[in-house]
Parts: structure tokens; sequence; C-alpha cells
């Protein structure tokens, strides 16, 4: 398997404390991708999240992309902003896949995908309407 491989590139506390992080990231990521799902944009919330914990993000986000912003599009360029900006050093050190592979492995990132599912499936059927701060929604605590 090639991801195996390359985690013999990296050693196994960095490639560890990495995918951490990534599912930290990755979490974040569906939950950003909720608020704009909801709201078409931007808030001032989401916003501030972001300046916070990826300053310059919101830069590569044209005005016009701001207006009606579709929630799959913004979800791919945070995901790869990310990945150039908080991950370099896996590409470039050749461990990439290892780092996508243990990261999508990790039961944290599973549940924060079957939260994400649940929870788009909520708003689609009207039996939710907002979404929570990020923490309470990372944490299940908010449904």
């Amino acid at each position: 398997m090639r991801a195996e491989e390359q985690a013999k590139r990296v050693e196994p506390a960095v490639l560890e404390q990495a995918v951490k992080e990534n599912v930290e990231a990755q979490t974040f990521c569906f939950w950003a991708r909720l608020c704009v799902y909801v709201h078409g944009r931007i808030t001032p919330l989401l916003r501030s999240y972001l300046d916070e914990r990826c300053p310059g993000f919101i830069d590569t986000i044209s005005s016009q992309d701001t207006a009606d912003l579709n929630d799959v599009v913004f979800w791919q360029k945070l995901r790869d902003w990310m990945e150039m900006h908080l991950f370099a050093r896996a590409p470039s050190e050749g461990w990439r896949d290892a780092l996508a592979y243990y990261t999508a492995a990790d039961s944290a990132c599973q549940r924060a995908n079957d939260r994400w599912s649940r929870t788009k499936r909520d708003l689609d059927h009207g039996t939710r309407l907002e979404i929570p701060l990020y923490e309470l929604w990372r944490d299940g605590e908010a449904g």
C-alpha cells in the first residue's frame, strides 16, 4: 500500500501529530462547509474562525465568489489551502498519501464525517435550522 510505504519516510511521532492536527482541520472544514451551505456566504462568525485558524485564506476568495458561494467549491478551496499552508511538509517530504490515509482512518475524522452527513440531512429536512458554534458541533454537544 502506498500510504504505508510513505509512512516509512517520516518519524512515527511526527506522522501521529500531523494526523491529529489534520483530523482537527478536516473537522473544521466540514463545519465551515455547513456554514456556507446554510448561509450561501461567509458570515462574520465564520470569517472570524477562518481568520484565526487560516490567516490569509479569505484573501484567496474573490469578492464575487462570496456573494453566492457554493459550499462544495468553498470546501475544496479550504482543504487545498490547508494542505498548502498548514500541511505543506507532508507533500514536500513525500508522505502526503500517508497523512491523508491515516487521517481518513482516524475514528474522530470518521465521526466528524458522520456528523456532517447527519447535520446536512437535518438541514435538508428542516429539522435543523442553524449551525452551532464550531466547538459545540465538533464535540457533538449540539446534536
